[in-house]
């Protein structure tokens, strides 16, 4: 949906009203946009080089990356839709994985369940 070389880049699922949204952001600045749903009380996990927190709909995370901090996100915004995943962490762990290795950071590699990942 954004283009590869921009300060954040979106993809959405299942269209712009329901579905989901995976966010990237590359530009250090714009990351503590996200420190809010990073912290939220009960979901926070961890992964190899950051730290997130996630819920039923929306999932974040802070990658430490050479170029500075890389944020991550993913949102579900309508339950109605069923073709699309309900496991937002593993959901967000999938695709920060794959947009990491295209930024050139290392994978975040996040345990998105208790004892493993």
């Amino acid at each position: 949906m954004s283009p590869d070389a921009g300060p954040a880049r979106i993809c959405e699922l299942g269209g712009s009203r329901v579905g989901t949204k995976l966010v990237t952001i590359t530009d250090p600045l714009l990351v503590p946009l996200l420190n809010a749903s990073v912290r939220q009380p009960g979901g926070e996990f961890e992964g190899a080089n950051g730290r997130g927190s996630g819920s039923d709909s929306e999932a974040a995370f802070v990658s430490d990356c050479q170029s500075g901090q890389v944020g991550f996100f993913a949102q579900r915004r309508d339950d109605s839709y069923s073709d699309l995943p309900t496991d937002m962490r593993g959901m967000l762990a999938r695709y920060a994985d794959a947009q990491a290795e295209s930024i050139g950071c290392a994978p975040p590699r996040m345990e998105t369940e208790a004892g493993g990942d």
